[in-house]
């Protein structure tokens, strides 16, 4: 059966969904041509309480598009977790609250008193409408504030090959079935000949035995590719945790390990991605928050790890603790193709001053606020390759907590011929510029009651 998939759209421009479309291709066309829509307003005629009957869960996955501004988009989201088994918040609005969320340096009544009685633009009816308008909120929050998330897809739009990558990752997880078999029960190595009796790593015995290339009978180690398997071959496994826990690992046994999971767990290769589910990017993002155990009559620790065969706790514990561990994901700056020379600013320019006078020099050593540095990578710098600085739109890189403050200290730090007067001057809208689309997470995230010194 082709999987269940709701699209459910928030307050937005609809930008997110226009990108997909985009696609015009033969790969859009498998796509929508290989599932059941459940619930897509704009596009197909399925009355909103069709989709409020539908039994919780019985979705396979929920796409959102924009913010949570309303009491209906409030319910809305709500909706979509309670009927969806994956979740995916899709565009800067719905992951990090979008251009929107600076609303949230406003007061409710401030911003309505603005759009809807004192506008230069209001000429007839004034005051804030009640009938048949939805509540508008206190502020917004990033989606994964309200409900659980399960992936997260940024961008301003999202690009349109990345959308359809990921919808093509995303659409097959609920197809994928572990066999009754392992890479063991298949395999002609087996006994004395076997790979983890000569101390190589081979993952053969967690593996799924639903595979065409059956590497061990070609003398090569099994990485995991089919997938787990429901029957773990207890005693080749318990050949490669004790490897794995009785020696130091050695930078290629790490990446052995790394491959392993990476294929084993079905994660997506996929930089500009974020899968609550990857256990190796919530360990190198540091927010990985698995309880450590000592596996029953052995000194051995694990990571316990909910959904995962305990193995795959022991191997990925073993992995976090060696030396040759690095989980990196890069900036937009780290993937900008522009020569980095000089980081000094002697002046500073908006975006539409002067025109870009270097097309291959970096633009912040040019004087224009790219915000690169702080960003994460993965949209293949477009906006600075079309001579645009980047505005963040793909979200904090990484680890960082403040991408705004961290900017901003930047900005300071290399302004060797600047004071603050002309910062300001250049500047006027600094929440603007350094955090246009993500203060639902910034650590303010919203105007604060301040009562001074």
């Amino acid at each position: 059966m082709p999987p269940k998939v709701c699209f459910m759209q928030l307050s937005s421009c609809w930008g997110c969904y226009q990108s997909l479309f985009d696609d015009y291709g033969t790969d859009l066309v498998n796509i929508l041509t290989n599932i059941e829509i459940v619930y897509f307003p704009a596009v197909v005629d399925i009355k909103h309480k069709d989709f409020e009957a539908l039994p919780d869960g019985s979705v396979d996955v929920g796409f959102i598009e924009g913010n949570i501004r309303t009491t209906e988009d409030l319910h809305n989201a709500k909706l979509v977790r309670q009927k969806c088994k994956v979740v995916v918040a899709m565009g800067s609005c719905a992951c990090f609250g979008g251009v929107p969320s600076l609303a949230n340096l406003y007061t409710k009544e401030e911003l309505i008193e603005r759009k809807y009685t004192t506008a230069d633009t209001i000429v007839e009816t004034k005051g804030y409408p009640t009938e048949n308008v939805p509540d508008i909120l206190e502020s917004i929050p990033a989606v994964h504030e309200v409900i659980d998330v399960d992936i997260w897809i940024p961008g301003c739009p999202p690009i349109t090959d990345h959308l359809v990558a990921a919808f093509k990752y995303i659409l097959a997880l609920p197809s994928t079935t572990p066999s009754d078999k392992n890479i063991c029960d298949i395999c002609e190595l087996r006994g004395d000949k076997c790979l983890l009796n000569r101390g190589i790593l081979c993952f053969g015995a967690l593996s799924s035995a639903t595979c065409e290339l059956k590497c061990p009978n070609k003398g090569e180690v099994c990485y995991g590719c089919t997938g787990a398997t429901k029957n773990i071959a207890k005693a080749e496994a318990k050949k490669l945790i004790d490897l794995v826990s009785t020696k130091e690992l050695t930078e290629t046994e790490v990446g052995d390990i790394l491959k392993f999971i990476t294929l084993y767990a079905k994660i997506p290769n996929l930089g500009y991605m974020y899968v609550k589910g990857d256990p190796l990017q919530a360990l190198g993002h540091k927010r990985a928050d698995y309880t450590i155990k000592t596996v029953e009559g052995t000194g051995i620790k694990a990571f316990d790890l909910s959904g995962f065969p305990e193995e795959i706790g022991i191997l990925l514990y073993a992995v976090s603790k060696s030396k040759h561990f690095h989980y990196t994901e890069q900036t937009v700056c780290a993937t900008c193709p522009r020569n980095k020379e000089d980081k000094s600013l002697k002046g500073l320019k908006r975006d539409y001053e002067g025109g870009v006078k270097d097309q291959e020099r970096c633009l912040l050593e040019q004087g224009y606020l790219c915000m690169g540095i702080v960003t994460k990578g993965g949209c293949g710098a477009l906006c600075i390759k079309a001579n645009c600085p980047c505005l963040g739109c793909y979200g904090p890189s990484p680890n960082i907590v403040d991408a705004g403050g961290k900017f901003t200290t930047s900005i300071a730090s290399i302004s060797t011929a600047l004071g603050v007067p002309d910062i300001i001057e250049k500047i006027p809208d600094p929440a603007g510029q350094f955090y246009r689309f993500m203060t639902s997470v910034s650590p303010f995230k919203k105007k604060q009651n301040d009562s001074g010194m």
